[in-house]
């Protein structure tokens, strides 16, 4: 059954209490051709992803072989084989801004990495001369230029993102202008809430409260919090699924069942919100936001990516952004990768040379890169205007330096995962000899619709780079 007029792509399911619960594309939603037309296709259903790692690569295992569409993957980046027809992967872009700017080469590789310009406000320091992202990011420019509206310009979601020494400049991946950081959220039951809208309880002066037999506030607004987001938006959803047809339903109702997944394992993987044990006579005591254990607990890094990336997932079908930064720990990481068998911490062992060494790193480089499928892969499993969100999407995949042990910016681990809405010619190996990544970022800014000749220090600008659409 189709609706007599095409959906929304904005269309949520909405509840008591001014909760709202975003859809995933739909047959309904299906424009007039004539419509679709006008908008140039799909442009209104690209998003754009940074997937970012620490310490770069193992020298030499970017490079891949062969060229153009008959290529072989290197290495560490085996596990996206079977997403290897919607891949680019670059050799020879480098990041001639880093280059050119003397400092600390983590700080100064973090600060240039999405502005494209060289850091400001450099201070010497025992760690060499530290600066600042010198203007706006690539990401959070994309953002503002691919409103979403009722949603987010851009969402930064981030795993152990706070570093605690040396300086702060390395722990900051965005930028919304000069020494302006827009700082990665680590904690998954905050960016729950912050992305779905306060949906833990009913807005302040809603007016909606539990019924709880006169129960203290404190204790009502704590068993809110326990109740599944889908209870406020059910009778909306029991008139809506009427007009749609059975492969549309199935679809929500998936979408529904992975955001209710999601909030129950952060609700319940934290503290009791009521305090003491769940059963009666439970001590009660001011409740605080369920949170997934502590966030810092390194032995939660792998725990806590997990459901961010679901997070992040959700957040893209919902479209509640359509620009994202995913931050795997920050710039010269101490990780200790322990569940892939290393047994140091990440930036130390990035200088070492040996064969163990190198082992080491090699298994982490891998691991990243199998996170990177199951993002991408659960992008490719979800219906979206005109093939998959991971059609529709693209996603840079970066580091802050090209090789640990020698802090290289002339061969950065670029790559670009998913189509851009059918832009980005993809399933691919291209080289290019010296290449600017401020080049590849007006390529990226072409690819997501978006006019442009330079992005940011247009000094390094030639224009985009060919090969790409």
């Amino acid at each position: 059954m189709r609706f007599s007029n095409p959906l929304s792509r904005r269309f949520f399911l909405r509840g008591a209490g001014g909760v709202t619960i975003g859809l995933p594309f739909l047959t309904a939603m299906e424009l007039r051709r004539s419509h679709a037309a006008a908008l140039g296709g799909r442009q209104n259903a690209k998003r754009f992803v940074t997937f970012f790692f620490s310490n770069g690569v193992n020298e030499g295992l970017w490079n891949g072989g062969g060229a153009d569409a008959a290529y072989t993957l290197p290495e560490i980046l085996q596990p996206m084989d079977p997403l290897k027809n919607k891949l680019v992967l670059l050799n020879g872009v480098g990041m001639r801004t880093a280059r050119d700017n003397d400092g600390n080469a983590h700080v100064v590789g973090m600060t240039n990495l999405l502005t494209a310009r060289k850091f400001t406000d450099g201070q010497g320091s025992e760690h060499g001369i530290l600066g600042w992202g010198a203007g706006i990011t690539l990401d959070v420019e994309i953002g503002k230029r691919l409103p979403t509206p009722g949603g987010f310009e851009s969402l930064q979601f981030g795993v152990q993102t706070m570093k605690h020494y040396a300086t702060a400049a390395e722990s900051y991946l965005s930028y919304s202008g000069s020494k302006a950081q827009v700082p990665a959220q680590d904690d998954p039951a905050k960016m729950f809430e912050r992305v779905f809208g306060g949906l833990w309880a009913p807005p302040a002066g809603s007016g909606v409260v539990p019924s709880t037999g006169g129960l203290d506030p404190a204790v009502q607004a704590a068993l809110m919090r326990r109740k599944s987001i889908l209870n406020f938006v059910m009778d909306d959803y029991r008139s809506f699924v009427t007009k749609l047809g059975p492969e549309d339903k199935r679809r929500v109702d998936r979408h529904l069942e992975e955001i209710d997944a999601i909030q129950k394992r952060i609700d319940f993987s934290g503290a009791d919100p009521m305090g003491g044990t769940s059963g009666g006579g439970a001590v009660c005591t001011t409740p605080e936001t369920p949170s997934f254990g502590d966030v810092n607990d390194k032995a939660q890094f792998a725990n806590n990516a997990e459901a961010q990336q679901k997070l992040l997932t959700a957040a893209l079908a919902c479209r509640r952004t359509r620009s994202a930064t995913f931050q795997w720990s920050c710039a010269q990481s101490g990780t200790v990768h322990s569940w892939v068998g290393a047994s140091e911490y990440h930036h130390p062992l990035s200088h070492k040379t040996d064969g163990g060494a190198q082992d080491q790193l090699k298994k982490i480089q891998t691991w990243y890169m199998s996170r990177l499928f199951d993002f991408c892969k659960a992008l490719d499993d979800i219906p979206d205007e005109g093939g998959t969100l991971l059609d529709n999407t693209l996603v840079l995949v970066c580091s802050e330096v090209g090789v640990g042990h020698t802090h290289d910016f002339g061969k950065m681990p670029f790559a670009l995962v998913g189509g851009a809405g059918g832009a980005l010619n993809t399933g691919r190996l291209l080289k290019y000899t010296d290449a600017s990544h401020n080049d590849l970022y007006v390529s990226i800014l072409n690819l997501m619709g978006l006019e442009a000749t330079t992005f940011g220090d247009p000094a390094y600008c030639k224009g985009p780079l060919p090969g790409l659409a």
